[in-house]
């Protein structure tokens, strides 16, 4: 039972640190290379 909390726990957070790091790309990026790539319909 304990592996089974400790490995919840550890999963938990990796998938935390994956969401700051994508948090931390969309605030790093720049508003100015984004919307002339958004107005021609890159992805």
């Amino acid at each position: 039972m304990i592996v089974l909390q400790l490995f919840i726990g550890l999963l938990t957070l990796v998938v935390n640190a994956f969401f700051v790091g994508a948090e931390f790309a969309l605030i790093s990026v720049r508003r100015s290379q984004i919307e002339p790539q958004a107005e021609a319909g890159d992805r």
